[in-house]
């Protein structure tokens, strides 16, 4: 159940996160970083330890939402932000040793 509650709360808090950035405000790209930074990615990393296939399907899923706001036509700010919160995700020495 403690890891069903932490996949949902990690997948809405990403979700947020994703729309922050694309509002396109200067302060809530920030926030989006942080949050990334400081709260999705080490739970991702908490849920590494544990091995399961539902934890293997956020990864993908959290990697790929990301990944797919590439595709967009995104403001330099923007989209300078979106590569800062993909080399967090993507780095998978950091995903075994976060630091922080």
């Amino acid at each position: 159940m403690l890891g069903y509650l932490l996949r949902k709360g990690i997948k809405e808090l990403n979700d947020a996160c994703c729309e922050k950035l694309l509002s396109g405000d200067v302060l809530s790209g920030m926030q989006a970083y942080t949050d990334m930074c400081e709260l999705v990615v080490p739970s991702l990393c908490v849920l590494d330890q544990h091995w399961a296939e539902e934890n293997v399907d956020l990864r993908e899923h959290v990697n790929q939402r990301w990944c797919d706001l590439l595709t967009l036509s995104l403001e330099d700010n923007v989209h300078h932000r979106l590569e800062e919160i993909l080399e967090k995700l993507l780095d998978s020495s950091m995903f075994r040793d976060w630091k922080g």
